[in-house]
């Protein structure tokens, strides 16, 4: 299984440089003029090399520095968000703090009202004797109504609880879930309306006993986030071919 840390930077120390070269000179119209920009130092050109190499400097050291720094943003964000902290339960009755990115499939935590949630969870109880809870996904799908959550209604004893979970795989529908749970020599089944998604936040409930089911990006919020970012990446690469095409053209 995935862990549950994320990271959502493009660069790191070691590759920002050599990264973010290749992607700037990607673009013909930067290769164009670093050789026009060579073809400087020769006698084949009219024009100095200064008066070519310098406003490509320019414009690569700026974007390099721009990406640079929304990058280290990220960095910050995430290292923000995998060091919350969650209860989780570590056996026997006993609970402590721990960060979010140290939770692990399987793991029971203890969400408090008004907090976010740290990985897909199967709501197994809460404050209410009917197991339901009130849940706000403003960051999921921008809707600020709550949603009612109904858990499976068993008195569980989290303490000592075990269980075995079959669920689906990994995926980005905000609104499906199907699956099953055994427990003690019985089996029930599992819907969306048990799972408490990354990111929502828990409201006008106290607390909820939660099993991890899936972590990182495997949950379905950063799964949707995944296939946005792929959308955008490949629009992206379709504008930077056309604009490539038309630079040979234009120079012509």
């Amino acid at each position: 299984y995935a862990d549950n840390s994320v990271r959502s930077t493009k660069y790191t120390v070691a590759t920002f440089l050599p990264k973010s070269l290749f992607e700037q000179f990607r673009r013909v119209a930067n290769f164009y003029f670093l050789v026009a920009g060579i073809l400087a130092f020769t006698k084949l050109t009219p024009y100095t090399a200064v008066s070519a190499i310098l406003p490509l400097s320019i414009i690569i050291g700026a974007t390099m520095v721009k990406e640079g720094i929304e990058d280290w943003r990220r960095k910050k964000q995430d290292i923000e968000v995998n060091n919350r902290r969650v209860i989780l339960h570590k056996g026997d009755g006993i609970f402590e703090y721990t960060e979010w990115k140290n939770l692990r499939v399987g793991n029971i935590v203890k969400i408090m009202k008004d907090e976010f949630f740290p990985a897909d969870l199967l709501l197994l109880s809460s404050s209410y004797e009917d197991a339901v809870c009130y849940v706000e996904t403003m960051n999921l799908d921008g809707e600020t109504n709550l949603k009612l959550k109904q858990g499976l209604d068993e008195d569980f004893k989290i303490c000592d609880f075990r269980a075995v979970i079959k669920c689906e795989d990994p995926n980005a529908n905000l609104y499906s879930f199907v699956g099953s749970m055994e427990f003690e020599e019985q089996k029930y089944p599992l819907s969306a309306q048990q799972l408490l998604l990354r990111d929502s936040k828990l409201r006008n409930t106290d607390y909820v006993f939660g099993a991890v089911v899936f972590t990182g990006h495997d949950t379905k919020k950063l799964s949707k986030s995944f296939r946005a970012s792929s959308s955008i990446k490949i629009s992206t690469c379709t504008m930077k071919k056309q604009t490539n095409q038309l630079v040979p053209v234009l120079q012509t």
